[in-house]
C-alpha cells in the first residue's frame, strides 16, 4: 500500500499529462466524425468525457494552488517567529539599556555625594544627578 502525497511536480505532470490526452481525444473524435466512422451521438457521449477529463484537470489545478499555499504558510509562519523573536530581544535590549542609564545615573549621585566640593556647587551637583536619575 503506497501511503505518499504527490509533491508539486507530480501534480503538476498529471495536469499536463490530462491536456494532451484531451487534446488527442477532440483530434481523434473529429477525425472520426469527419470520415463518418461515427454517430453525432457517439461524438457528443465523447465530448462528455472530455468534459469529465477537464473538471478533473479543474480539480488538479485546485490541488496545485492548495499546494502552493501550504508551501508558503510554512516561511511564513517562520518569518512571524523570528521576528516575535527578534522583537522581544529588542525590547530585553532596550530594557538592559535603561538598566544601565539608571545604574549610571545613580553611581553619578553616588559620586556628587562624595565629591569633596562643598557649598552651591556641591548642591547643584547632587540635583543635577537626581534629574538625570528619574529622567532615566
Amino acid at each position: 500500500m503506497v501511503t505518499g502525497t504527490l509533491k508539486l511536480s507530480d501534480w503538476n505532470e498529471c495536469s499536463e499529462e490530462i491536456s494532451q490526452l484531451i487534446q488527442s481525444i477532440r483530434k481523434r473524435r473529429q477525425n472520426l466524425l469527419n470520415r463518418n466512422k461515427i454517430s453525432l451521438d457517439d461524438f457528443l457521449k465523447i465530448g462528455n468525457l472530455e468534459t469529465d477529463l477537464a473538471t478533473t484537470k479543474s480539480l488538479i489545478g485546485l490541488k496545485l494552488i492548495d499546494e502552493i499555499v501550504t508551501d508558503l504558510k510554512q516561511p511564513k509562519e517562520r518569518i512571524e517567529k523570528v521576528t516575535k523573536q527578534l522583537q522581544s530581544a529588542i525590547q530585553d535590549l532596550e530594557d538592559s539599556k535603561k538598566v544601565l542609564t539608571i545604574l549610571t545615573s545613580f553611581v553619578n549621585l553616588v559620586d556628587a555625594i562624595l565629591n569633596p566640593v562643598s557649598g552651591l556647587v556641591k548642591i547643584a551637583g547632587i540635583v543635577t544627578q537626581l534629574d538625570n536619575l528619574t529622567i532615566g
